[in-house]
């Protein structure tokens, strides 16, 4: 179909049910139509929850968990150049910097007001809270 090569079958059909197959599978809990193997992850992902067998808390996401609350700061790929925190992603990090350190926020009210947040969903929020809606220009 798109020129993909493997010596391994099961790596093909893998391959073909992510991006060929039809989006002919429902999720019975949020009706959303995905692929069989997006099916299967979207559920893990989204709407099991696991208990971690370190710290009992329950979770959606039980790998994400591990290694973000259970991995050594100074074993995560992502280490903060201001102090010892380690993170499992270069997002995570940048908003580390951007809420302790640099303590910016760039996402200032659409309507003129004086308040402005650290991310978008915060300034969002607020729009919605005390404007009565998102911004719309």
């Amino acid at each position: 179909v798109c020129g993909y090569v493997t010596k391994n079958k099961y790596c093909l059909k893998d391959h073909y049910d992510r991006l060929h197959s039809t989006r002919d599978q429902e999720c019975d809990i949020c009706k959303m139509k995905m692929t069989k193997l997006q099916l299967r992850d979207h559920l893990r992902k989204r709407h099991i929850e696991e208990v971690c067998q370190q710290c009992g808390v329950t979770v959606k996401n039980l790998k994400k968990h591990i290694k973000t609350m259970h991995v050594p700061d100074e074993e995560k790929p992502y280490p903060c150049p201001q102090c010892s925190r380690g993170f499992v992603s270069k997002k995570c990090l940048e908003a580390h910097i951007m809420n302790v350190h640099t303590k910016t926020r760039p996402y200032k009210c659409r309507y003129g007001c004086e308040f402005a947040y650290n991310d978008s969903s915060n300034r969002n929020q607020h729009e919605k809270k005390k404007h009565g809606g998102l911004y719309k220009n």
